[in-house]
């Protein structure tokens, strides 16, 4: 019998805002971006590592009741539909890269998440939000942005990174940004260091995506929402 691999916070897709550069002139409008040395992608696979260990550790934690995972699919698996778009990326990713992911957050932020999949502008985006709680306005803690095949071999060069991967996440004004084309997976993120405006960039190979995506979406709500039950949220 097939299981089921709907996400926990799947919803029906929706065209979410018109993105406009809202970009002033002055520093921000500058066409690098630092680039800091990481130790990333291991870093974000140690932490989920270690947080899914904690979990099956756990005998009353809610991932002995999930689903097993669904295999990846084989690249050279010549059966597959050819992938053109970057919705042909969503939909394929949404099963094995995607699902899991959020089957994960959930556990340890079971409430405290909505995501959005639908259309900035032209661009196919997945947005994780901060549930509205009423106190304040929900807080965005990350962007993926779905982008064509083969879009991010080397998007990154030296110390600098093409503008466009930085004008639309600094637009969401969001610090954590995802971008994947399917066989890519590049991790960025944004901060401010001694006032220089830098991004840490990670490029994850297929095999260590979904820890390394868990351990960047970790990241994420940790940085926004805190530890669940520490009143940081």
């Amino acid at each position: 019998m097939a299981h089921d691999y709907r996400s926990p916070l799947d919803n029906a897709d929706e065209e979410l805002v018109k993105y406009k550069n809202p970009y002033l002139k002055g520093m921000e409008d500058q066409s690098i971006c630092t680039i800091w040395s990481t130790d990333a992608p291991t870093d974000y696979i140690r932490s989920a590592t270690v947080f899914l260990e904690a979990e099956y550790a756990n005998p009353d934690s809610p991932i002995h009741q999930d689903p097993p995972l669904p295999i990846p699919p084989d690249p050279d698996d010549n059966s597959l539909r050819p992938l053109k778009t970057d919705d042909d990326v969503f939909d394929a990713a949404r099963i094995w890269l995607k699902c899991p992911l959020d089957h994960a957050i959930v556990m340890k932020y079971p409430t405290q998440l909505v995501q959005l999949n639908g259309w900035v502008g032209y661009s196919r985006v997945t947005l994780y939000y901060e549930k509205f709680m009423g106190t304040h306005q929900p807080r965005l803690l990350m962007t993926i942005k779905w982008v064509c095949p083969n879009t991010l071999d080397g998007i990154a060069e030296g110390d600098t990174i093409d503008r466009q991967w930085v004008d639309e996440p600094k637009a969401y004004k969001c610090s954590y940004v995802a971008l994947c084309d399917y066989d890519n997976l590049v991790l960025l993120r944004f901060g401010n260091v001694l006032g220089i405006e830098g991004v840490r960039v990670t490029a994850v190979s297929r095999d260590g995506m979904r820890l390394a995506f868990l351990g960047f979406l970790l990241e994420a709500c940790d940085a926004v929402l805190g530890e669940p039950g520490s009143g940081l949220s």
